[in-house]
């Protein structure tokens, strides 16, 4: 982010030769990147899992588990992007009138840049992509399915799903016709209210043991991390393609663009706190609570230079 702020504004060259400076300069930021893409990929997984498959999710809350899946994000994209930075293996070429070290890869160039580029964008986005647009759109089916049976449930259609279910709420309306015809006070009012609420019991079990639904928290962060999901496809897709582009075609108006798409990448970064902010209560509360620790830890510190500011001026 800083260099392109720099070669926005005109302050160029960045670095005078391709050293290793030049190629940390574009291998953190490439690194955090597909850190954040398998971050969102692995969240993916864990909603798919609690949402479409919720007796499975026992092993989220593992600690293995969670030791396994931090590996996996932080310990692969580091031997995905550390090849160029050494020089083993798919080079940064050096740009000398801005003085950066930049992924550029055609069609043309030798064996070991080609293999690299489909080892990059295969593991380092598409895959990760894959598997995110897989576990959303398992979601969300599971999530229309089951408002779907929620409507149908609401419009007394419960009878063409529940087969058994139907008939223990016939066998409740016949014991409601015959306790209304038996008039005895208060006797035969508490055994009507004891019955209707026995049978309704019974269909809720039945259908709770046979259609577990979507909690409202649980779809309120899924909806969260999806929306997450569409600003990574909208800020990081673009910058994918003008690559793959690029690599076939190669010019210059192809290069400019594919920078000015590195930007945009870049953003998406910045939107997802933004977005978590917006949704999450919790998250906007710690938020606050941090801000709020650190503008009363600053007062004191100002508080503390006064006062030694008027006891040493002898005031």
């Amino acid at each position: 982010m800083p260099d392109l702020i720099r070669i926005t504004i005109g302050d160029i060259p960045i670095y005078t030769e391709n050293s290793w400076r030049c190629r940390l300069g574009k291998a953190a930021p490439l690194y955090a990147g597909v850190v954040n893409i398998y971050s969102m990929a692995a969240i993916a997984v864990a909603r798919y899992v609690v949402v479409v498959q919720p007796k499975k999710s026992s092993w989220i809350k593992d600690k293995r588990s969670y030791f396994i899946i931090t590996l996996i994000i932080w310990v692969i994209p580091f031997v995905i992007v550390l090849p160029p930075v050494i020089g083993f293996w798919g080079k940064y070429t050096y740009f000398r009138d801005i003085g950066v070290c930049f992924s550029i890869y055609f069609i043309t160039q030798d064996l070991k840049y080609k293999s690299y580029f489909f080892f990059l964008s295969s593991f380092g986005i598409i895959i990760p992509t894959l598997i995110m647009i897989m576990c959303y759109t398992s979601i969300y089916l599971a999530v229309r399915e089951s408002r779907r049976r929620l409507a149908r449930h609401s419009n007394n259609s419960f009878n063409q799903i529940h087969p058994e279910a139907a008939n223990e709420n016939g066998n409740s309306s016949k014991k409601l016709k015959r306790l209304r015809k038996c008039k005895h006070g208060k006797g035969s009012s508490q055994m009507l209210r004891t019955s209707v609420s026995n049978d309704s019991s019974k269909s809720s079990a039945a259908s709770s043991s046979r259609s577990p639904e979507v909690s409202k928290q649980e779809l309120k962060l899924t909806e969260t991390l999806a929306l997450i999901f569409i600003s990574y496809l909208v800020t990081y897709i673009p910058y994918t393609i003008s690559m793959i582009i690029n690599f076939f075609l190669y010019q210059p108006e192809i290069i400019q663009l594919q920078f000015g798409f590195l930007f945009v990448s870049y953003t998406g970064n910045a939107i997802n706190p933004i977005i978590f902010y917006k949704r999450d209560k919790r998250f906007r509360q710690l938020v606050l609570s941090c801000l709020e620790f650190f503008i009363q830890r600053k007062r004191r510190r100002h508080n503390t230079v006064i006062h030694r500011f008027i006891v040493e001026s002898n005031f």
